[in-house]
């Protein structure tokens, strides 16, 4: 793709990210590119076009979300085979007659149809509609503002993992359970332990579990497909990444921190040489990344990068 089937009008009001957007679709419709064509690189297309490498990768993520381009590992950027191979059968691929299966869809059955201005009728009876008469909307009203308030956020949103719904337990209790077994079964919840999964398992010996986040993203490549990336690389690569947890059993930090270490192996340059490093909790994980990356916008110096961990206080 040496010649570019797009081009970029500097005098037009028009952003160049949407000019850019805009040209790469007209170009795919066109069948100037074609599918399973490589594309340019971000950096290439940047220099190309004389335009910000941040614009043309914005872009290209753009219509990779939208189906117009996909990522091949290891190989870089292509124009998407979109509905290619239609109508022909693969190998060995069994044939169902989908419409004889389903029978009837929902866009062939008799709609209700009624006249716009329904609610004008005394005595509609139209199925399916709500009378505002008879509708309870003050308690609706009233149920949706305490159920979305923030006095009600702390206790739908908590961590249950250890603890049942007192309402539930009541509920199972008065409702559910005969008179003679709630006694026993009560007793038993009672002395219910809030043990891990790891502790369970080990029937209760002590293994703290460490957490660190999840920096990676399944399918990522960099640009140049080299495994090292640039600043606007990394920080696309992170954007990706889902932050979940990640999570090593051990005695003390030193006996996780090779673990850890091995899982940012895996990582790009300069991620795969962050400095493991033990903070006391999740949120001074967050504040302690946060930082680091920050401090290497700012200096490019790579031995600013920590990975923070953090023990479960339980």
């Amino acid at each position: 793709m040496d010649r570019l089937p797009v081009s970029i009008d500097r005098n037009s009001p028009e952003p160049l990210q949407s000019q850019l957007r805009q040209a790469l679709i007209a170009a795919i419709h066109a069948g100037k590119m074609a599918p399973g064509q490589k594309v340019l690189s971000s950096r290439a297309l940047a220099e190309k076009l004389g335009i910000a490498r941040n614009t043309a990768t914005a872009v290209y993520d753009e219509l990779v979300a939208r189906s117009y381009l996909e990522a091949q590992p290891r190989r870089g950027l292509f124009v998407a085979t979109r509905g290619q191979g239609k109508g022909q059968s693969v190998a060995g691929a069994s044939v169902v007659d989908w419409q004889a299966r389903i029978g009837v869809t929902p866009s062939k059955l008799n709609h209700i149809r009624k006249p716009l201005n329904w609610q004008d009728y005394p005595y509609p009876f139209i199925f399916g509609q709500v009378d505002p008469r008879l509708f309870p909307l003050n308690a609706w009203r009233n149920s949706s503002r305490d159920t979305l308030g923030r006095a009600s956020l702390d206790w739908w949103a908590a961590d249950r993992a250890v603890d049942d719904d007192p309402m539930l337990i009541e509920q199972i209790r008065t409702r559910i359970l005969p008179e003679r077994d709630a006694k026993v079964y009560f007793h038993w919840l009672e002395n219910i332990e809030p043990w891990c999964i790891s502790r369970q398992l080990w029937w209760g010996h002590q293994i703290p579990v460490w957490y660190g986040f999840d920096l990676g993203s399944p399918g990522f490549e960099d640009d140049e497909g080299d495994g090292t990336l640039d600043l606007a690389e990394m920080l696309r690569l992170l954007n990706e990444g889902h932050l979940g947890p990640l999570m090593e059993c051990g005695p003390e930090f030193e006996s996780v921190a090779n673990a850890f270490r091995d899982r940012l192996a895996s990582l790009p340059v300069p991620l795969s040489a962050m400095q493991v490093v033990e903070v006391e909790s999740r949120d001074a994980a967050l504040h302690r990344l946060a930082s680091a990356l920050a401090d290497y916008t700012a200096t490019q110096d790579p031995t600013h990068l920590v990975y923070p961990v953090w023990r479960d206080p339980d």
